[in-house]
């Protein structure tokens, strides 16, 4: 579904428009569910293993409330300063908007108050 929700962004997409697909369509959802699905499946199956993605997705679950706050308008700012093709801009979008997230979430988790705020444990 990821897949199709690429493709149907980028047909609909022009140079200087990024085409994104309403948040209630059914590819959309789709995506959610298969995203949630693997990442409920993943400690089960690889618990055990201390390897870099498991620090990942323990990462992801850790700052994930912090994430789903902060990474619209931090995605806001990066689209005006990536000009990029679309192929490129997606997979850099992508890193860019979760690494910062994840850095501005690590300097508020030392802010007295607003660490209660943004849900990192």
């Amino acid at each position: 579904m990821a897949i199709a929700e690429i493709i149907v962004s980028a047909y609909m997409s022009t140079p200087n428009k990024l085409y994104t697909l309403d948040q209630y369509s059914i590819f959309t959802t789709l995506e959610v569910i298969g995203v949630f699905v693997l990442c409920k499946n993943w400690k089960y199956r690889f618990l055990d293993k201390d390897n870099i993605a498991n620090k990942f997705i323990n990462l992801l679950a850790r700052y994930s409330y912090g994430l789903y706050l902060v990474h619209a308008p931090i995605l806001h700012i990066y689209l005006k300063f990536f000009r990029f093709p679309y192929s490129i801009r997606m997979p850099l979008l992508i890193i860019a908007v979760i690494g910062t997230s994840i850095i501005l979430l690590a300097i508020f988790n030392r802010i007295p108050y607003v660490n209660r705020v943004i849900g990192v444990k």
